[in-house]
């Protein structure tokens, strides 16, 4: 699994390029985080800031998740499996 893109709405203070790294990678492995959530693919509560990212990185032949806190969406990660 690599991780090729990051989009974040969050300023770096309140979590990390590295933070949202382990999240997702630890949601990969099975291990649920208490505070944010990930998921998959193109979200029906995405903004346009969000759907851009999402069809630019698919578009690129990368998959998509989805960093979520309370239900808002505060990261967009394109990666690739293998």
């Amino acid at each position: 699994m690599r991780i090729l893109d990051l989009f974040s709405w969050l300023p770096a203070k309140e979590i990390s390029i590295e933070e949202i790294e382990k999240i997702f990678m630890d949601d990969m492995k099975g291990i649920p985080n208490g505070t944010y959530s990930v998921s998959y693919g193109i979200p029906n509560d995405a903004n346009a800031n969000v759907s851009n990212c999402v069809k630019e990185l698919l578009a690129e032949e990368k998959n998509v998740a989805c960093l979520k806190k309370e239900n808002v969406i505060i990261a967009v990660i394109g990666y690739k499996e293998g």
